[in-house]
């Protein structure tokens, strides 16, 4: 047995004596895997851990079992890669909501430089409102790629985790084909 693997035994161990989550170390390797990947695409790696997204999905799971409700064996797994995403995704939005304004931020703008905002939020709303016109798909490829800014490869390997195996070269293809679908619905809408 490797240090990894009695570490994550004794994860679940835990996980399950604190709040009768159980789990297989091929689950919980899955779960920290996914919740790993996940903060990386929030940019909340530095500050949390995966262990702790789990924690928490355990903290959950024992809530929702007050509660009266029930979680299937089967969906055991699925509900908890939900819970724990929900749960970056909060944090995420707390960490954006809270974030510190350095020193430098603080001198006062001039009117050119509040123009200039209010121009490019403008702007930002407009790109935003001509996404919608997009199908599902299209809003979702250039919301990864651009607003999360990640790559092609890791866009690659974030739908390949999802069961969509999908070439480097295709999703540049359709990235292509949506830089040039969002620009006719916007050149339409505001120009």
């Amino acid at each position: 047995m490797t240090v990894n693997s009695s570490r994550r035994r004794t994860i679940a161990d835990s996980l399950e004596k604190m709040y009768g989550l159980k789990l297989t170390e091929d689950n919980l390797k899955n779960l920290r895997e996914h919740f790993l990947d996940i903060l990386k695409q929030y940019h909340l790696l530095s500050l949390y851990e995966p262990e702790e997204i789990l924690n928490e999905v355990g903290s959950r799971f024992k809530n929702t079992l007050q509660k009266g409700k029930k979680v299937p064996k089967p969906k055991l797994q699925a509900w908890a890669r939900s819970t724990g995403r929900n749960i970056i995704r909060e944090l995420s939005r707390k960490e954006k909501k809270y974030r510190v304004i350095g020193l430098n931020e603080w001198e006062v703008a001039t009117d050119e430089e509040i123009s200039l905002a209010v121009e490019k939020q403008e702007e930002f709303e407009r790109v935003h409102d001509a996404l919608k016109e997009l199908s599902a798909e299209t809003q979702g490829l250039l919301k990864i790629r651009f607003f999360q800014g990640l790559s092609w490869q890791e866009i690659a390997l974030h739908l390949a985790q999802k069961g969509q195996n999908v070439s480097v070269a295709t999703l540049r293809k359709r990235g292509e084909r949506a830089i040039n679908q969002l620009r006719e619905v916007y050149f339409e809408k505001f120009l």
